[in-house]
This record gives C-alpha cells, structure tokens and sequence, in this order.
C-alpha cells in the first residue's frame, strides 16, 4: 500500500488537518467483518449508565439505521448476528430490510451489565459512590459494580462468542452491537489493554470494519460516521462496498479531528509531520450502551 498523510502546522488549527493523498487498499471479496454500533436510543436527556437497559431506538436511532441499510446496500452479506437488546436487534432488522439474510440474535454480545448503577445518571453515580467512582476510575479493566460485570467479565463472555462468529464465517459478516462490545472486540484484536479501553471511540452508528483474509484479523476502519462513509468512496457515493468498487477503496477526502476515524495504517505506511489527535473526548470515558 501507497499511503502518505500530510499534516498542517498552522498555529491557527486547533486539530491538525490530515490529507490522505492517495491512498489505495485492497479488499478481499469476502472475509470482512462490519461492525456497527447500534443507532441512537431514545429517553437519554443526560449522560447515563445504559447497559442491559432495554431501550428502543430513538427517531434518529431509526433513521441512522435506515441510512446504513442504504449505504450497504450492495454488501451480500453471509450473516447478520446482533444482541438480544431491542436497541441492537432494531438496528439490525432495518438494515436487513433490504437483503435475503435473516438476522441472528447472540446474547453474549449484549451491552456490560452496570449492576446497581444501571439506569443512573453519572452524576448521581458519582455523587452517591464517590469512592467506588474512584476505584473504577483506578482499574477500569477488572472494577466490578455491585451487581455488575467488569470489562473483563465482558471481555470473557463476548470474545469467544466473536471467534465462533468469525468461524462460521459466510462471506462479509455484519456485527450489530454496543459501545462497550465493540470496544472489547477491537482491544482484542489490536492486542490493545483493557485499561486504555476509553481510548477507542465508539460513537451512535459509526462502523468499525475488520479484514479477516489473514491471521491475525486487522482493524482498517475505526469508528467512522456515515458522511465519513460515503467520503471514503466517492466514486459510489451510496455503497462502500468491495463488490460496488472493484476491490479498491481510494481515500483523497480530507478528515478533521473526530471525523478522521481511519485505523490500520502501519508504521511503515503514513508518513507524517504532525500529530492528528483522534481519541475520544474525557468526557467520553465512562459513556456507553
């Protein structure tokens, strides 16, 4: 692969803007994994602990889904598996709308159980248990709510379901999980600790794409919005898809900040004179579902 990125050194850019000149990589006509997280929930006002909550999608959640199943329309997938959760099953059913393949429910990919804090508003959580607040904070992999799962419980119970996943492989694979599974799944695969868990964005519908053709499976895009998506491709501005190109996905877009969500760049491939910070916000650090 022929990959150079060019950074700006303007004093008067907050972020530094990243130009991916040419950029051509190859895709297998199968062994992808798409992985999505699911769209927006409804009856979220504030920041709140949501995992084994059963919320529904809100009217965003629903047209972000219908979105999806436009934009991956040309993808023939094998098989499509999500969690027992309403708001991951909703998700999946839409953008099944459009295909032959049946949607399978998984429960293990089901969102961390928060236990007592399930439901709770962070604020009230970090009032009321100040110290367990602290601890988690200490020990993000192995911290346990009262009641709850740690994220190496989740990690236990989420990726040998994923291995089984990718061996019963059919073709391209669509994932419809949750923020903190997916995180799971790309610290897995990255060989990334649990701790900097948090480092990883995983926004409201953004898709996370994993090339399966080889061992070990590696990430080529990260937590990457729609409008990303379809920049990406702009030769076919409704698919992203191997069958729909050729092949061949040729990035020219310029991405900013939170938009640049490309992973899977190696070392050897970027050549850059500049940082482009990506990660996630602070404030992201304790969201999910």
């Amino acid at each position: 692969m022929n990959c150079q990125a060019v950074f700006s050194n303007s004093p008067n850019d907050k972020y530094a803007r990243c130009k991916l000149q040419v950029t051509t990589y190859s895709l297998e006509l199968t062994a992808m994994i798409f992985l999505l997280r699911h769209g927006e929930t409804a009856n979220q006002r504030e920041k709140s602990f949501i995992g084994q909550t059963d919320l529904r999608l809100s009217e965003t959640g629903r047209r972000q889904a219908h979105q999806w199943r436009d934009a991956l329309e040309l993808v023939s997938f094998g098989r499509i598996w999500c969690s027992d959760l309403l708001r991951s099953r909703e998700t999946a059913q839409i953008i099944a709308e459009s295909g032959r393949t049946r949607v399978e429910i998984m429960p293990e990919l089901g969102e961390i159980h928060l236990g007592d804090w399930e439901g709770l508003p962070m604020a009230e959580v970090r009032s009321r248990f100040p110290e367990e607040w602290r601890k988690r904070g200490q020990d993000m992999a192995s911290y346990r709510p009262s009641r709850g799962e740690s994220f190496a419980d989740l990690h236990a119970r989420v990726i040998p379901v994923f291995e089984r996943i990718m061996s019963l492989r059919q073709g391209d694979t669509l994932i419809v999980a949750h923020a903190g599974v997916n995180r799971v799944i790309l610290c897995h695969i990255l060989g990334m600790p649990l701790d900097h868990i948090f480092r990883l964005g995983q926004d409201y519908a953004a898709l996370n794409t994993i090339d399966c053709k080889k061992e070990p499976p590696r990430v080529i895009f990260m937590n990457m919005p729609l409008r990303t998506y379809f920049s990406v491709n702009r030769n076919t501005p409704s698919h992203f898809s191997p069958r729909a190109t050729g092949g061949q996905i040729i990035v020219t877009e310029v991405l900013q900040h939170r938009e640049a969500h490309v992973l899977g760049f190696g070392k050897e491939d970027v050549k850059t004179d500049g940082l482009c910070p990506i990660g996630p916000e602070k404030s992201d650090q304790f969201s999910m579902n």
